[in-house]
């Protein structure tokens, strides 16, 4: 069951710019797809305006090919698990699942055999007596999930679902939303802000800036291939570094970057360096790049060391090393390196960032 989106548009009565601004994208069937963006992007409204929570002022939205934009919200067949669980908390885990069963009307024993599937589906099968306040915010959420899967929705909407938890409860549950995923293969939207999320469990990504889809493509496109600043400064914690067109080539400092074709001399360029693009070597190595800088300060971050290297033209710049390569390196503060900026990403004109 495909979503496919265009030219979507929402704007709020006393708001002074859209939420939503032509907004299109498809979700592909049995994909999850992750609305990606800061806040304010407006992904959380073109969720909300798929799920008939809000009504767009202009565009469609096909759900497996019908148009749905008009259709009343309880007859789109969507699944919507939201950040705060939204659990009914003077119900047990058991008739918090079959809440929708039961509004559907579904059979007794139907709604019985259906709950005790999803209670063994997510891992919760003896728990099902329990009331929320009982349970861990990771096993709610996870209850919250088999309640929106329960009447089996064509599509299933996630907000945020995983914000108001810890970060280990978070990884755990992402782990465990991919598991889920195999078992249903249910067509999923994810809106989310953190991007180490979105690459790690969507087939594809939505990136939202100001209300409009800036790139859509597979995780690793986005990451490899930003389309322009913002995406490049949002998707890889990336440094930025600005310089100059020079002899048809981006220069920043003693670093020199790839041909620039048909930009003139004295250009502006921008540099986005992500702490794992730069390679580093000591003075003197036969591999050693022409850059140099000035190691500011180390950090031990569990098994990997960040490095800030002091760059001549007084530019900041992570690097991410292994403790393998910080103990083949030897830094110290204060010490001289040779650099390289990798597979830095390289944009002529000073569009905004991140």
């Amino acid at each position: 069951m495909s979503v496919a989106v265009h030219a979507l548009s929402k704007r709020f009565v006393h708001s002074s710019t859209p939420a939503v601004n032509e907004a299109s994208f498809v979700a592909e069937t049995g994909a999850i797809t992750a609305l990606l963006g800061p806040s304010g992007s407006g992904k959380t409204t073109v969720l909300r305006l798929i799920a008939g929570l809000e009504e767009p002022d202009s565009g469609s939205i096909h759900i497996h090919g019908e148009a749905s934009e008009k259709t009343p919200a309880r007859h789109r067949g969507i699944g919507f698990v939201f950040q705060s669980y939204a659990l009914f908390g003077h119900m047990t885990v058991r008739d918090n699942i079959a809440f929708g069963l039961k509004a559907h009307r579904w059979p007794r024993a139907q709604i019985d055999a259906r709950v005790s599937e999803l209670l063994s589906l997510i891992q919760l099968a003896e728990l099902g007596g329990r009331m929320p306040s009982q349970l861990s915010g990771g096993q709610r959420q996870r209850v919250a999930f088999a309640r929106a899967l329960a009447p089996r929705p064509r599509v299933l909407l996630l907000d945020e679902p995983f914000g108001a938890l810890d970060a280990r409860v978070r990884l755990e549950l992402r782990q465990w939303l991919q598991m889920l995923h195999e078992k249903t293969h249910v067509t999923t939207i994810l809106v989310t802000h953190d991007q180490e999320e979105a690459l790690e469990l969507s087939d594809q990504i939505v990136l939202m800036q100001d209300g409009r889809v800036v790139q859509k493509g597979a995780p690793q496109t986005l990451y490899d291939a930003p389309a322009t600043p913002f995406v490049a400064s949002f998707i890889g914690n990336a440094s930025v570094l600005r310089g100059q067109v020079q002899g048809g080539r981006a220069s920043v400092g003693s670093a020199v970057g790839p041909v620039v074709a048909g930009a003139a001399d004295g250009t502006s360029v921008q540099v986005y360096v992500r702490p794992s693009d730069v390679r580093l070597c000591r003075p003197g190595s036969d591999a050693a790049p022409v850059s140099l800088a000035t190691v500011r300060s180390l950090t031990r971050l569990g098994g990997v060391i960040k490095v800030d290297l002091h760059l001549p033209t007084q530019d900041i710049v992570t690097v991410q090393l292994s403790r393998g390569e910080a103990e083949a390196l030897q830094l110290a503060q204060g010490d001289r390196v040779h650099f390289d900026l990798g597979d830095a990403k390289f944009f002529v004109g000073d569009e905004p960032t991140a």
